[in-house]
């Protein structure tokens, strides 16, 4: 992925999102959440940010799929 569009990304994406939706906000979901993960992902942090979410939320299930980067298609390996 070119780097100005990893930057736009981050920035436009991740740190909008992460500034909408608080900690407190995720705590509060309730319905059952499955959260997929790539062991491969280079994008992001994904096994650890699928921690942090199941310490969060109370119903909340991670599946890491093993050789998987962060999506198919990002490209991300």
């Amino acid at each position: 992925m070119p780097q100005p569009t990893l930057v736009w990304r981050l920035e436009e994406w991740l740190s909008k999102g992460c500034s909408t939706l608080s900690d407190e906000r995720i705590k509060n979901i309730i319905c059952r959440t499955l959260v997929v993960v790539g062991d491969e992902d280079k994008v992001l942090p994904s096994t650890s940010e699928a921690a942090r979410l199941t310490d969060l939320m109370l119903n909340c299930a991670v599946h890491v799929v093993a050789g998987a980067g962060h999506s198919a298609t990002c490209g991300s390996r």
